[in-house]
This record gives structure tokens, C-alpha cells and sequence, in this order.
């Protein structure tokens, strides 16, 4: 939750804005000329044709996950977790990050409450992630001036504890073409 954090306290004084990415790939023209604004650019329809420079479209050659490089925008590249996940995988993610997607107005799919995994398996995972989150802060302290931001990251984090959260966007809504089956056929719950 420190980007979240960290979010507040500049949007608060003009310096950043939110940008979600389904609402960049569902109106991109409107988004982008909305961060230009933002920025005190110009918008440009260039900006719209990224796909058809030279660069883009040997880049999307290079690697599969740059394949899409030399296409415009695919407004319905979103929500794949829907349907690449299981039900249980939702719902472990959801009960995780539950507090992060309810203040970035990211709908809920497990319809679980945190219960439905465990305390237990719920510290798990906690204490797994922060496990995997100290190994890479360590890595991260080696960088110049690393430990000057994570001491200010400290401080924001200090005066959010202080306020009250409320969604920072409102909620999104997905329309998938097809439910998927695995959401209505897995068991869901303390033993599943």
C-alpha cells in the first residue's frame, strides 16, 4: 500500500493523477488527453499510432510479451484473470490484496470474505510475502539514496495511518464476452 500512500499525499497537492489501465485501454484518446492536460502538453493523434513506427513493430518481433506492439490499442485486454485463474486463486489474491482493490475501485470476484481462507493460511501468505518483500528491500538498499526514499515512504506512511481511507476511484466494472465455468464449479470455503 506505499504507492497507494504515496499517491495520496502528492494527488493531494496536484503533483500526480491517476491512471487505470482499463480506462486507458477502453478510451484512450480521452485518457491521453486528459494526461496531457494534466501535464501542460499538447495532445497529439501521433501519440494514438504508436504501432505504426518502425520501432514498435520490430519490437514486437522480439519477444511475445511485446506482440502487441504493432497493433492499436485492444480495448478488451482486460480482466484474462477472470478466466486464467481458478476460482481458489481469486480468491487467495483477492483475501491478499482485498484492501489495495477495494481503494483503487477494483471490483471483488471471489465473493469470499478473508474467512473463507483461514487465519492460518492467511498468515501464510503474509508471512511469505513478507519474507519475498525483505529480500528484495535488501537488494533495493544497495541503490543510491534508496534508504532516503524508504525513510520518506515511512513518514507518508505515518500521516496515512492517520487518515481515514476511502476509495481513491470509483469502482470498475468489467464486462466480460463469457462468464467463465471455473468461477461457478469450484468449491469455495474453509476446505476447498
Amino acid at each position: 500500500l506505499k504507492c497507494i500512500d504515496v499517491y495520496q499525499e502528492q494527488s493531494a497537492v496536484g503533483r500526480c493523477r491517476m491512471l487505470r489501465y482499463e480506462e486507458l485501454i477502453e478510451s484512450p484518446e480521452r485518457e491521453l488527453r486528459a494526461v496531457c492536460e494534466f501535464l501542460g502538453l499538447e495532445f497529439e493523434p501521433g501519440m494514438l499510432a504508436f504501432h505504426e513506427e518502425p520501432d514498435s513493430q520490430a519490437d514486437a518481433k522480439k519477444t511475445q510479451f511485446w506482440k502487441n506492439l504493432d497493433r492499436p490499442v485492444l480495448a478488451e485486454n482486460k480482466a484474462k484473470f477472470l478466466t486464467e485463474l481458478s476460482a481458489r486463486e481469486i480468491e487467495i489474491f483477492e483475501t491478499v490484496a482485498g484492501d489495495a482493490l477495494d481503494l483503487l475501485g477494483y471490483p471483488r470476484h471471489a465473493g469470499v470474505s478473508p474467512r473463507a481462507i483461514g487465519s492460518c493460511k492467511q498468515l501464510l501468505y503474509k508471512l511469505q510475502n513478507k519474507h519475498q518483500k525483505r529480500r528484495k528491500l535488501k537488494k533495493l538498499f544497495e541503490e543510491k539514496g534508496r534508504r532516503e526514499r524508504e525513510q520518506t515512504l515511512r513518514e507518508i506512511g505515518r500521516s496515512r495511518r492517520a487518515r481515514q481511507h476511502e476509495p481513491l476511484a470509483p469502482q470498475l466494472a468489467y464486462h466480460v464476452a463469457q462468464a467463465p465455468t471455473a468461477m461457478a464449479t469450484q468449491p469455495s470455503g474453509p476446505g476447498a
